[in-house]
């Protein structure tokens, strides 16, 4: 049985996957798939300025996604 994530886990788990990996996509292009403002993600990782927990929880299922995509193709 799967437990429910909690946001604070959410957000340390994709505050951690970003800053580690964000070299590896367009920041700008993801801002503006998810209609975030322009510089949210990108504040984020240069600045370090928290983004809202709705924001965090977008992204979250955003790459969710696209890893289980991925999986599934195969």
């Amino acid at each position: 049985m799967k437990k429910k994530k909690t946001a604070s886990y959410k957000r340390e788990k994709l505050e951690t996957w970003l800053m580690k990996n964000c070299k590896f996509f367009n920041i700008t292009s993801l801002e503006n798939h998810l209609s975030f403002p322009k510089g949210t993600i990108h504040k984020f990782i240069k600045y370090d300025r928290k983004m809202t927990d709705e924001k965090i929880e977008i992204l979250y299922k955003t790459f969710e996604h696209i890893v289980f995509d991925f999986i599934e193709e195969e």
